[in-house]
């Protein structure tokens, strides 16, 4: 009799990238650090003895929660340095192995993997964005919704909603174009998700909501991209100094970001799936236009990244 555990191919990919991101975020803590932005999120850590969250992201305590209990036993500045980086890691490799073991969807997990592998690899030091827990946090939702659908379990998913979605509406603003893009997604992949989608978007505009009442930022405020900024509109904005550079970085250091895009496109005309093809692309080309018009006098170059 052969007892041997076979264990998945896919499964076996997705335990390597996990535990190469942990060992990395292990290896390379001090530049996780040195970012000023998250510099000084550990500082407050540890000079408010517990959590830090800035402009009411309230997602970024997901990456803090080790730091938190180390801070309160008195570790040193190393420990909670060394923490603080294997913590951000871990947050999406926990997401990842519920997706796999408990809501058996390894390819939501992998969805997971790839979003953080490349944003690690292209933003190494900025460990506070709540961009990045935010898109997790949703694509975790995404894969509960088609389990619950299978289970038919109603108070598990209600439950989980209650949740998730404050931490994805309390996350970075770029989120709403993502949240409405992903409700137009469901819709087109499958209109009986209907139930499912109102749920989760009524719950997530009513946390929205909370949020600009009574915690947006100056900051943020002053950030957000409103009729007014797309009112002088012209082709210009795609052949700007901001859009140049982007351009160069595209097909530089970030071609596997197109790589990904354009296999994305190859496997939706195989599977005939014409309608998310030309969402797809048609909701990149207006979240650049986005991009183009919120940074085209932007000289950063962390931008370009970002």
């Amino acid at each position: 009799m052969n007892n041997r555990i076979k264990i998945p191919p896919l499964h076996l990919v997705l335990y390597g990238s996990m535990v190469t991101l942990l060992i990395f975020s292990l290896s390379y803590y001090k530049l996780r650090v040195a970012f000023s932005d998250s510099a000084s999120y550990l500082t407050d850590i540890t000079r408010n003895d517990g959590f830090f969250v800035a402009h009411g992201r309230f997602v970024s305590v997901l990456n803090q929660w080790i730091p938190f209990f180390l801070v309160k036993a008195g570790a040193s500045l190393k420990a909670l340095a060394v923490a603080y980086s294997f913590n951000y890691s871990l947050a999406p490799v926990l997401f990842s192995l519920v997706c796999m073991h408990w809501l058996k969807r390894p390819y939501h997990a992998l969805a997971i993997m790839m979003l953080v592998l490349l944003m690690n690899s292209l933003l190494f030091y900025y460990t506070c964005s709540e961009l990045q827990m935010g898109l997790t946090v949703l694509l975790f939702y995404d894969a509960v919704i088609d389990r619950r659908k299978e289970k038919r379990s109603w108070p598990t998913f209600l439950l989980l909603t209650f949740l998730l979605m404050p931490f994805i509406a309390f996350s970075h603003p770029t989120n709403i174009a993502v949240f409405a893009s992903w409700v137009v997604y469901r819709m087109i992949r499958r209109w009986s998700d209907y139930r499912y989608v109102s749920i989760a978007g009524v719950w997530y505009i009513a946390s929205y909501l909370a949020k600009k009442a009574w915690f947006t930022t100056t900051y943020e405020a002053s950030q957000m991209v409103t009729w007014e900024t797309f009112r002088p509109f012209g082709l210009n904005y795609y052949n700007g100094p901001f859009a140049r550079s982007f351009y160069k970085y595209f097909v530089s250091e970030a071609f596997m970001v197109g790589v990904v895009f354009i296999l994305m496109i190859v496997m939706l005309l195989w599977l005939r799936k014409y309608k998310l093809l030309v969402f797809v692309t048609g909701i990149m080309a207006a979240l650049f236009t986005i991009i183009v018009i919120k940074f085209e006098n932007w000289s950063s170059h962390f931008y370009d990244h970002y």
